[in-house]
């Protein structure tokens, strides 16, 4: 009974830490019906059952191979040289105990390499901690550790999986809308045969309605896309926020904050526009370093 109870206190927790992933996935999912149940071919009740069964193995592909194509996608590549061998591993291991003292239930995780000079770090799925060439070479190895750590806090949060049910989404209106693009572009290349002297008007007129259908689509889908974007990316702020928190209650806030003045300082503007403001997958850099000083402070006052 107690584990049972657990196990719903972890789905609750997601559920509400992840409440905006999974509204926005359910309207995908009725937009999907919708464009799907408008071939007028089976019964409403066979195309919700046939869209489930889609979705169901989409979401399965994505949580059992989705790890592997994104490290693909983002050229991760393993700690591989003595030198990386001797400095990462003893890093990453002291923080992962730590948090695996407090979660028990963690699963493995390995630290990885993505070859660029950029300054970044990123979990993907439930096993990979990815960190660039160029955090390694700039963060020292407190920073670096706060770091780290701040990447366990999004897999030990399921926010990597709820990534990948979103994408699932994204794929589904995706494959959607180059489906009636092609369905439209193929009408329309049919109709091209129709233009004699005796049906060049009707067709022309078939054309132009097929193609203004088609922009109408296109720019219903595009909009949904958009607002999905500024609706989902509210939420990511929000886990990026938790993360910096569980660093903090781990021990390793002040290496975070650190790294976070160093990034802010490298970064030569946080100015954007208002679409890049609503759209940004990171809150302001400030606005963690504020945070994570709060925090600190309280600490040191207790």
């Amino acid at each position: 009974m107690q584990k049972i109870q657990k196990a719903l206190y972890r789905i609750g927790s997601f559920i509400l830490r992840n409440l905006q992933y999974i509204l926005w996935f359910a309207f995908y999912f009725s937009v999907s019906y919708w464009l799907f149940s408008k071939n007028k071919i089976l019964s409403k009740t066979w195309d919700i059952i046939i869209l489930l069964v889609l979705y169901a193995v989409s979401i399965a592909i994505a949580l059992l191979f989705g790890e592997r194509i994104l490290k693909f996608i983002n050229g991760v590549r393993p700690v591989e040289t003595k030198q990386e061998k001797e400095y990462i591993f003893p890093l990453f291991q002291e923080v992962y105990r730590s948090a695996k003292e407090v979660n028990p239930k963690l699963p493995k995780m390995k630290p990885y390499i993505i070859d660029t000079m950029a300054i970044n770090a990123c979990a993907i799925g439930s096993h990979t901690i990815a960190i660039t060439k160029g955090a390694i070479d700039t963060f020292s190895e407190e920073e670096l550790q706060g770091i780290i750590l701040h990447e366990i806090a999004h897999i030990r949060n399921g926010d990597t999986k709820a990534d990948l049910i979103n994408k699932v989404g994204n794929g589904f209106v995706t494959v959607f809308m180059l489906f009636f693009n092609l369905f439209f572009q193929t009408l329309d290349f049919l109709f091209m045969d129709l233009d004699d002297e005796d049906t060049k008007h009707f067709s022309g007129l078939i054309r132009t309605f097929f193609f203004l259908l088609r922009q109408c689509i296109n720019m219903t889908l595009y909009v949904l896309l958009f607002i999905g974007n500024i609706i989902l990316s509210g939420n990511i702020r929000k886990n990026e926020l938790r993360a910096d928190k569980f660093a903090f209650k781990m021990g390793y806030g002040e290496g975070l904050k650190n790294a976070l003045y160093l990034i802010q300082k490298l970064t030569l503007s946080d100015n954007m526009s208002l679409t890049e403001k609503m759209t940004r997958l990171h809150p302001r850099t400030s606005k963690r370093i504020a945070q994570l000083e709060r925090l600190l402070d309280k600490e040191q006052r207790a």
